[in-house]
């Protein structure tokens, strides 16, 4: 059985999470539960799987001033986007948390990409996860999406 099969047959038997917890940046997150947590020496969170290409990518920042307004432009100037790619970014505000999304294609190394920002105050917590395109169409974009979705601010 080759490893594309392995995934989407792992898939649809009902992925098992769990959750990491990071009280110095104070967030936490749901992630698949044979993925490994590492951080490296700048801080940033990974969240692998050794079967495939990509995974999830935290890093928290402090101090941030930029107005909410300029954010889109940062968004695109981080990701290396053209500002065509400025009506793809979506945002919303709840519970005094200023949230931005996208997702695109990364030609470079041919992965899927859908990133997350989330704003409270001048505290800045940036979310990325990559993902093979045929596992992304294959049915692992509504996994990424949940595993984005459970990211949540503990403090």
């Amino acid at each position: 059985m080759g490893i594309l099969t392995n995934l989407f047959a792992r898939k649809k038997n009902a992925i098992k999470f769990s959750n990491y917890k990071n009280s110095e940046q104070k967030y936490s997150i749901d992630y698949p539960e044979t993925w490994k947590v590492e951080k490296n020496k700048e801080g940033i969170i990974s969240i692998e799987s050794d079967e495939m290409k990509g995974g999830i990518y935290i890093s928290a920042y402090e101090g941030i001033t930029l107005p909410d307004e300029h954010f889109a432009d940062f968004i695109l100037e981080t990701n290396d986007l053209p500002v065509s790619f400025k009506k793809n970014i979506s945002s919303s505000l709840e519970n005094g948390i200023k949230s931005w999304y996208i997702s695109y294609t990364e030609s470079t190394n041919n992965l899927t990409c859908m990133s997350m920002y989330k704003r409270k105050g001048d505290n800045l917590w940036f979310v990325s996860t990559e993902i093979e395109p045929d596992l992304w169409k294959n049915g692992w974009k509504e996994i990424v999406i949940k595993i984005l979705l459970s990211f949540k601010i503990t403090s």
